[in-house]
């Protein structure tokens, strides 16, 4: 066979390996995704569960459950502090529809005199929408009601395969010993070990990170003035989860809800100065320093992996993308002949060209030293 031949014989056993894959996630998605939080989530409770094990001597069953007990219960304890201050702008509903009421008839003004359309045009589209809309209500109600029902469901057994997955962490990590021949038993050690420490450090990072953004976007966003600062701090900081465009998102629900609500225009350009500084914060302090680089990723594949993961998967897949991709590229790195692939994923190889903080300070140093022989 002609070595050209070969190549695409490989090539096309390789786009149709990747075709299968693909279509059995997305087939199997409501069943994957699920299980994928669920180990994300037992990587999270590891080292918990672990300390109250090993540490204070409390019998396995019983460790992962108070871990999984306090997880349940800081999670009610923020889903608490949202609705309570869901209840605080509830009660600020008729202010809040007299706002909202009045910016919409500017709006209404704003596009007739720009473009020429009558606000009885307006209404009448309008009209036109809410009526479509209500016509198919039954449908919309009843696809709205399964697709919860599905979701609660998932929810509620999160729990029950997180302690299956920390109660069986043994009788895996046998498992795999069992699969793997002798002679590279020391090399799945090594993956499993990396795997462990990079998955738990970047679920532990992000919940960190979110819960310094919850208090800097809610004190940066009463600062300036916006209001119920407290939950569209929280709701913008739990939209970080997702990289880059988390905080876009959540941003992005501030800043409409800021035109909407408040009486100067200041507010709103209050809260895109905000935004880039809380990003600058995020990318360069927070991030780096708590998450840390253990994904080794690089941006590009990162946005992505996102793209894909909302194709496939919707939000949960851009939530678990990140970190599966991490440890493909674990495994990529610790075999062979996947090592290019490896590469091409993460960030070696433009070391050279990456703006660090020294070079920052080599070209202030020499803007400087310029400005000096300019002004002599």
């Amino acid at each position: 066979m002609k070595p050209e031949n070969s190549l695409i014989t490989k090539l096309n056993n390789s786009f149709l390996f990747i075709i299968i894959i693909f279509f059995i996630i997305i087939i199997a998605r409501d069943f994957l995704y699920p299980i994928t939080l669920g180990l994300l989530l037992s990587y999270l409770l590891y080292p918990v569960a672990q300390f109250m094990e090993y540490r204070l001597k409390i019998p396995r069953i019983i460790a992962i459950l108070l871990t999984i007990i306090l997880a349940i219960f800081l999670i009610s304890f923020i889903i608490n502090t949202l609705y309570n201050q869901l209840r605080i702008i509830t009660s600020d509903f008729p202010v809040i529809k007299a706002h909202v009421i009045r910016k919409l008839e500017l709006l209404k003004e704003f596009i007739t005199s720009t473009f020429g359309v009558s606000p009885q045009n307006q209404d009448l589209y309008l009209k036109n929408t809410i009526t479509k809309f209500f016509d198919q209500g039954a449908n919309n109600v009843t696809k709205i009601f399964a697709t919860t029902t599905g979701t609660i469901v998932r929810i509620v057994l999160l729990p029950v395969y997180v302690f299956f997955m920390l109660y069986y962490r043994n009788k895996a990590e046998e498992f795999l010993n069992r699969i793997t021949p002798e002679h590279n038993r020391d090399k799945m050690q090594k993956i499993k070990n990396d795997i462990t420490q990079v998955t738990t450090n970047y679920m532990g990072g992000v919940v960190i990170v979110v819960f310094i953004l919850a208090i800097l976007n809610s004190l940066g966003l009463y600062i300036i003035g916006m209001r119920y600062a407290i939950f569209f701090g929280i709701v913008a900081a739990i939209c970080n989860i997702i990289p880059y465009f988390g905080t876009i998102v959540g941003f992005g629900i501030v800043f409409i809800f800021s035109l909407l609500l408040s009486t100067s225009a200041n507010t709103s350009l209050l809260v895109i100065i905000l935004f880039f500084i809380i990003q600058f914060t995020e990318n360069n302090i927070l991030t780096p320093n708590i998450v840390g680089s253990n994904v080794q990723l690089n941006p590009f594949i990162i946005i992505l992996s996102l793209i894909a993961g909302a194709m496939v998967w919707g939000i949960p897949g851009m939530i678990v993308i990140i970190p599966v991709m991490a440890v493909l590229r674990i495994v990529f790195n610790n075999i062979e002949s996947l090592k290019p692939y490896a590469y091409i994923i993460g960030v070696e190889g433009t070391e050279h060209h990456a703006l660090t903080i020294s070079k920052i300070k080599t070209i202030l140093n020499r803007f400087g030293s310029f400005l000096s022989k300019w002004f002599k």
